[in-house]
C-alpha cells in the first residue's frame, strides 16, 4: 500500500508538472501561488487543530 500510494503521488506530481511545463506561457502563475499559499494556510490550521 505503502508503494502503491508513493506511485500514485510521483505520478500525480509528473501530470501537473508536465501541465504546467505545456501551459505556463497562458498560466497566470501570480494568481497559482496566490490560491496554493492560501490552500497551504488553510491546511496548516486543520492539521494544528488535529495536533
Amino acid at each position: 500500500m505503502l508503494l502503491a500510494g508513493a506511485g500514485a503521488a510521483i505520478s500525480l506530481l509528473a501530470v501537473i508538472a508536465w501541465a504546467m511545463l505545456r501551459y505556463s506561457r497562458t498560466l497566470p502563475i501570480t494568481q497559482f501561488f496566490r490560491y496554493s499559499s492560501w490552500l497551504m494556510a488553510a491546511l496548516t490550521v486543520v492539521l494544528a487543530g488535529k495536533g
